[in-house]
């Protein structure tokens, strides 16, 4: 599914569009289509929805949406734990959902050291931020 499918879902600012998207979710809860979400798609869609200039949307707001949706269990998630994760730094610890992904990446994958520029990665206890 297409981040502009998710979009028109949440935000409502095309009715028809957004129908489309409800009755699309209505199929897959009866299980005829599957669905599958990447991870990328993801932070697409919160960067759209947490626009400034697009739709100004909370990220909190955005977050809780994002949630609900994806907890569903006919829906595939690229990465699900790690896309799970990053969300719930985001909501928490992280502005950023790239930089919530990649310390969600990092656990998953057990390493510790980062290089980066970004302070905000040291808020993240498990990962040891290192300038280039």
């Amino acid at each position: 599914m297409d981040a502009d499918v998710l979009v028109r879902l949440f935000t409502g600012d095309d009715p028809d569009k957004q129908r489309s998207a409800m009755d699309l979710l209505q199929r897959a809860n009866r299980g005829e289509v599957s669905l599958a979400i990447a991870a990328i798609t993801v932070a697409e869609v919160i960067w759209v929805m947490t626009s400034p200039r697009l739709y100004a949307i909370p990220r909190m707001e955005a977050r809780t949406a994002l949630l609900g949706l994806l907890q569903q269990s006919e829906i595939q998630i690229e990465n699900r734990s790690t896309v799970f994760r990053a969300l719930e730094l985001y909501g928490t610890i992280l502005k950023d959902f790239g930089d919530a992904m990649v310390v969600a990446t990092m656990e998953r994958e057990r390493a510790t050291a980062l290089f980066a520029f970004d302070r905000g990665y040291d808020r993240i206890p498990s990962i040891e931020r290192r300038e280039p």
